[in-house]
């Protein structure tokens, strides 16, 4: 199939990848039972999560308050598509703007929140939060969301709507499917009104790539963050929420979360990006995975490998896999998950093959990818991001 890729020059062109080739990954082996846990044995990958205990600190440009200024962030499994379903590797780039614009015309038309999905689906809903078996799809979130995406972080807030603007025109110009820029968090919004935020949004679409804004919640304000992420899915039909350290033995809130948001919005797609290895920054079932998944279409583990100790000792698909497991582990072996990375390691930008290596291996979730992130992007790196 053919995959349009964009060099530093600007031009697109055709490219062609091997994305029918079987790739085992650790999540493979571990399904063939006690003979694929010995072979992992064997190949180094079924190291205990204590791997990456030596990690020295590392600040990541955050995610967490602006006025922290910097914050850890640290660094999802594979999914299959139903026969015919069209996925990321068929699709058109400016196909996501094209999409989620169809999917909002639909909304306001009818008055109903179905998400675009009656049009895929015939109205009936896939998702896990109506009590549903999973499906073996990413349908409900790549409906709305595909390809290869780039995080803005806090300097979102204090940039003018002209500087805005003038960003989203440069990641198009670098290829990029969507912007994905923090729009709010702790129970606020950046956004002055619904007017501004579907503003930002059309200033993506007018560039012809996808818009799909997070926020980062906490447990004290998560009836306020439900609502604005309520508020973003009615603008563009998908929300992406961070909850990290702070959720950490809040299972009933997490449960209060998602009933708020689905009371607003029970069909539209939600994903939770977090740690992409929960067991070893919370130990096992500490995180509240469980009472997520049973209302997020998705979860976005940050694979942020560059600044973990596997990776160093065994490379990029290895560490990946490492973490891999670990979700597999806490969330379970079918849940969907989008993979989110970085371009950084603990001394700077990761080499830029290891950041094509990266994003080729993600392919294998069949899901939408977004790397962290907008504040050190520049020509090369965007290149390699989408090469």
């Amino acid at each position: 199939m053919t995959r349009l890729a964009q060099g530093p020059g600007g031009t697109n062109e055709p490219r062609v990848e091997p994305v029918t080739r079987k790739i085992l990954t650790r999540r493979d082996v571990l399904r063939a039972g006690v003979a694929g846990a010995a072979g992992l044995a064997t190949a180094g990958l079924g190291a205990a999560p204590a791997v990456r205990a030596a990690d020295p600190a590392f600040q990541l440009p955050g995610m967490g308050r602006p006025e922290d200024g910097m914050t850890y962030d640290d660094g999802p499994s594979s999914r299959i598509h139903r026969l015919g379903e069209p996925n990321r590797f068929s699709r058109r780039r400016d196909g996501v703007a094209l999409r989620q614009q169809q999917i909002i015309t639909e909304k306001e038309r009818s008055g109903k929140d179905n998400g675009g999905v009656k049009g895929m689906y015939g109205g009936q809903h896939r998702g896990r939060h109506k009590n549903q078996p999973p499906p073996p799809d990413l349908g409900t979130i790549d409906n709305v969301l595909w390809g290869t995406g780039l995080y803005i972080g806090n300097e979102f807030l204090n940039w003018s709507d002209n500087t805005r603007a003038n960003v989203f025109a440069q990641i198009a110009n670098w290829g990029f499917w969507f912007a994905s820029p923090k729009v709010g968090g702790y129970g606020s919004t950046w956004y002055g009104s619904d007017n501004q935020l579907r503003s930002w949004r059309d200033m993506c679409w007018n560039n012809g790539i996808g818009f799909a804004p997070f926020i980062y919640s906490i447990p004290s304000t998560y009836y306020r963050d439900a609502q604005i992420c309520s508020e973003i899915a009615n603008a563009v039909g998908i929300a992406i929420v961070d909850m990290e350290d702070e959720w950490a033995y809040y299972y009933n809130t997490m449960t209060q979360f998602g009933n708020v948001f689905r009371s607003y919005n029970p069909y539209d797609a939600i994903c939770v990006t977090g740690y992409g290895d929960p067991i070893t920054r919370f130990g096992r079932g500490v995180f509240p995975s469980q009472q997520l998944a049973a209302w997020a279409d998705g979860y976005m583990p940050q694979w942020y490998y560059g600044v973990w100790t596997v990776y160093h000792q065994s490379g990029v698909t290895a560490a990946i896999d490492w973490a891999d497991n670990e979700c597999g582990q806490e969330l379970g072996w079918n849940y969907p998950l989008c993979p989110n990375m970085s371009i950084y390691t603990n001394s700077g930008i990761l080499p830029y093959g290891d950041i094509s290596t990266g994003e080729e291996y993600a392919w294998n979730w069949g899901a939408p990818i977004i790397w962290w992130e907008y504040s050190n992007m520049n020509d090369t790196i965007a290149y390699y991001c989408l090469n």
